[in-house]
Formats: structure tokens, C-alpha cells, sequence
């Protein structure tokens, strides 16, 4: 907060020079007590400080981040809290009219929905609007709760190109109302922390037309949900980056569903807590250039030609009939984790494991 205090006192500053010289900024606050002991607010000396930079540099900035560290009681007025949170950010904002991109992270407690929203919050959204950002283009949300979830979106969710959405402390992770809210939405890019299938389910009913797409914590026994899912973006979808979690090898064997993304060209699939057995749902990507996979080491075999050989060629995939059968691919990336005796790396468990990496180009 010094150096805060001291660009506000400096008297001789030209205010026509920038001295956010990356035109980004980065502000830290937590909710505090105000004096009648029950309610709380966000504007302490240090916002009030930050407030002021803005009205002199704030055109000067193209990217903040605000990170808000939520320590209050159980018993607080919850809506009180987040009342002062979404009228903090508004005059934060008021103050940055040329941004490009926004980051709100909330840590701490999330004791209530996030995606409750009331009348008193409806009402707030209309009389005190968050301001116009015309610029802004990316926007990060962490356990960002009503009425400032609804707002951000509904806001500025027509010029928006890239969403970054995590609400890792309640289920499920997008609004119930997030179909209605971006129906108008541009949005080209989004990365996601995907929970359980309503999320999924909250997905399929968009019409996103989007180009990237990053899906994080997805549960293997999700897998036919999840073709269905991706399936609402075959006309635009060119790159799919896909994060599984707790999955066991029997998930990927009994998996028959078909990847029918016309346009694909790039998919990095994580499954590190896996043994990824099958990877013939990439059949349906004949556009398809690069193939990158991270799991552990497989341990079964395929014998039907007709599907793309995989476990047993990891490290032989120049022979595999994959290049045969997606015949756009032109590279291969895979990363192995295998159990192993000495010679490798530790977990926290005492465990022993060895990395292997391997890499194709087209034969």
C-alpha cells in the first residue's frame, strides 16, 4: 500500500504519463467490519487510496485483477457482504473505461449459492448498473457470487471473446440461468471447471459459437454426456483441451461414443489419474493435426485394425494406423506416468513414479 500512497502524494507527476507502464494493475482487499458491527464493506483506506489512482491513471489501464479475500463470520448478513462487493467493483470499474481484460478472484468463505439471486439484487443490477467497458475482451471469474456474477455476464458478455468460469466451492459450477444471460454472447473461448452434469447439461443448451475450449475436473463416468456436450459447438469448435479426473482404465474400454467434431484441429487430453485405454472417439475429427495426451502408462492391447492402435504403441506410434485413419494429423505428443521401483520421482504418498515423453511427426 506505500507505493499506493505514494503515487497519490506525488504532486509533481505529469498526469498525462502512464506509470503503469504494463498498462495492468493488480488490487488486494478483504471484506471488513464496519462500525455498527453486523454489516460490511470493501472501501477501507486502501480502496479509497486505489479509487483515487484510478480517477487520475485508470484510462491509461487495459488489464486488472482484483483479489478479495472473504474472512467473514457465519452468521454476517451474506447479501450485506455481497452487496458491498458488487458496489466495490462498480467503482472500481468506473475508473478503468478503456479495459481489455478483468480478473475477480473471491478465496474464503462461500457459505451460501452463488447463484442466488434476489429481488433486492435485480433491483440493484437496474438503478446502479455496472459501467459501459467496450474494450473488454477477457474475463476471469473465481467464486464470484450474485449480483455480480449476473452483472459481469449479462453486461458485458456481447463483446466478450474469452471466459474463464470456476466455482469451486459450490455445485453446480454455472448459474442455472447462464443460457439466458449470454444468449447474445460473441464468445470464442472458454475454459471451465466442469463439477457434475448439470454443468454439462448448461453447456449443451448454449449457442456459443466457440472456437477454444478448455474443460477441467470432468468425471469419466460423464463420458457419453459429454460428446453430446461438445457436440453443440461441431460447427465451430477448432481447438479442445479436456482435463479428466479420478478416472479409472474400465471408463475409457466400455467408452463406444464417437467425437464428431468436424473442424477440430488441436486436442490435448489430461488423464493422469488414468489409464487412457482407448482413444478411438478421435475418429470422428478428420481435421485433426495435433494430438497431445497425457495419462499413465496403459497396459492393454488393441486388436481390431479398425480402431486406432494406441496402448501398446505409445512408444512406437509411428507404426500405429492412426496416421492412416486421422489423415490430417500431423504430430503426436504423449506424456506417461508409470509406477516404478527407484529412479524416478517421489509423491507425497513415498511413492516412486518415472516420466516418459514421447513425440511424432507424420511418417
Amino acid at each position: 500500500m506505500l507505493k499506493l500512497e505514494r503515487l497519490i502524494q506525488t504532486t509533481d507527476l505529469n498526469p498525462t504519463l502512464n506509470p503503469f507502464f504494463s498498462r495492468s494493475v493488480t488490487f488486494y482487499e478483504s471484506f471488513i467490519l464496519n462500525d455498527d458491527g453486523t454489516t460490511y464493506r470493501i472501501l477501507t483506506s486502501r480502496g479509497q487510496c486505489f479509487t483515487r489512482i484510478l480517477d487520475r491513471f485508470g484510462t491509461q489501464i487495459w488489464h486488472a485483477t482484483f483479489n478479495f479475500t472473504d474472512n467473514v463470520v457465519d452468521d454476517v448478513d451474506v447479501a450485506g457482504v455481497e452487496l458491498a462487493l458488487y458496489n466495490s467493483v462498480r467503482i472500481f470499474l468506473q475508473g478503468l473505461p478503456n479495459l481489455r481484460s478483468l480478473s475477480i478472484i473471491i478465496s474464503g468463505n462461500q457459505r451460501v449459492d452463488p447463484h442466488n439471486m434476489t429481488e433486492n439484487f435485480k433491483q440493484l443490477l437496474k438503478t446502479c448498473p455496472l459501467p459501459p467497458l467496450n474494450h473488454l475482451i477477457f474475463l476471469n471469474m473465481k467464486n464470484v457470487p450474485n449480483p455480480l456474477q449476473t452483472g459481469l455476464l449479462n453486461h458485458y458478455s456481447t463483446h466478450l471473446k474469452t471466459l474463464s468460469f470456476q466455482n469451486n466451492l459450490w455445485r453446480p459450477s454455472f448459474p442455472p440461468d447462464a443460457n439466458i444471460i449470454m444468449k447474445e454472447s460473441r464468445l470464442e473461448e472458454l475454459k471451465a471447471f466442469i463439477y457434475c452434469s448439470p454443468d454439462l447439461l448448461s453447456l449443451q443448451g448454449s449457442s456459443l459459437p466457440l472456437k477454444c475450449l478448455h474443460l477441467r475436473w470432468i468425471q469419466p463416468s460423464d463420458l457419453d454426456m459429454i460428446v453430446g456436450t461438445l457436440a453443440t459447438f461441431s460447427n465451430t469448435l477448432r481447438h479442445l483441451k479436456i482435463e479428466f479426473r479420478g478416472a479409472k482404465m474400465h471408463n475409457f474400454e466400455k467408452f463406444t461414443g464417437i467425437l464428431n467434431l468436424p473442424h477440430l484441429e488441436t486436442i490435448k487430453i489430461s488423464a493422469l489419474h488414468s489409464h487412457l485405454s482407448n482413444i478411438d472417439f478421435l475418429s470422428g475429427c478428420p481435421a485433426l493435426k495435433e494430438l497431445e495426451v497425457d495419462m499413465w502408462e496403459p497396459c492393454t492391447k488393441t486388436t481390431n485394425p479398425h480402431v486406432i492402435q494406441f496402448n501398446e504403441h505409445v512408444g512406437l506410434m509411428k507404426h500405429s494406423n492412426i496416421w492412416g485413419i486421422l489423415r490430417s494429423l500431423e504430430k503426436i505428443r504423449i506424456g506417461t506416468v508409470t509406477k516404478v521401483n527407484d529412479g524416478g520421482f517421489s509423491n507425497n504418498l513415498g511413492q516412486i513414479w518415472k516420466e516418459n515423453r514421447y513425440e511424432y511427426l507424420r511418417p
